[in-house]
């Protein structure tokens, strides 16, 4: 489901029916009470991403695992091309785990505060971990069968197609 369109990319997350909510309101959702500047750091990023640069690798740190593609924001420090921001000099251990389809679109999932250096040695974001991963293996073969296709640079998804998360 398509989340919000910017400019230059447009970003999409996944819908839980078992659950009933959506990936990434339910990040928005836990971290807006816990973490706010955090998240507005993170929603900040989004939109800049969205609106100037465009979805380019180095925006997003690499969690893949497993033979996932999934990334984080925020960004690594260091390639940043915004270097006054507060996380930058506060650090931001909030993770919001995702897919980068492509410069245009962006599937975004879940995530939490991360407390350790590896995602995997994290009980926060360890599950999300694993989720975004397998997503990113779904959503690859969903590509490879034509169930998710690009035309005129955004995604086409068939309203009956859904990922069986096993």
């Amino acid at each position: 489901m398509k989340v919000q369109a910017f400019p230059i990319v447009t970003y999409y997350t996944i819908y839980l029916e078992a659950k009933g909510v959506d990936l990434f309101s339910d990040f928005i959702e836990r971290c807006s009470k816990k973490h706010p500047d955090e998240l507005e750091q993170l929603k900040r990023w989004l939109e800049r991403i969205g609106s100037e640069y465009g979805a380019e690798e180095r925006y997003f740190r690499n969690e893949a695992f497993l033979g996932g593609d999934a990334k984080a924001l925020p960004p690594p420090k260091g390639v940043s091309p915004i270097r006054k921001t507060k996380y930058i000099e506060d650090g931001n251990n909030l993770r919001l785990y995702c897919m980068v389809f492509n410069r245009h679109n962006v599937f975004l999932f879940n995530g939490a505060t991360k407390t350790a250096n590896k995602a995997q040695d994290c009980d926060n974001v360890y599950p999300h971990f694993l989720l975004a991963n397998q997503l990113c293996r779904l959503i690859h073969t969903a590509t490879v069968k034509k169930d998710i296709r690009i035309k005129d640079g955004q995604l086409e998804i068939d309203d009956d197609f859904y990922l069986e998360i096993k």
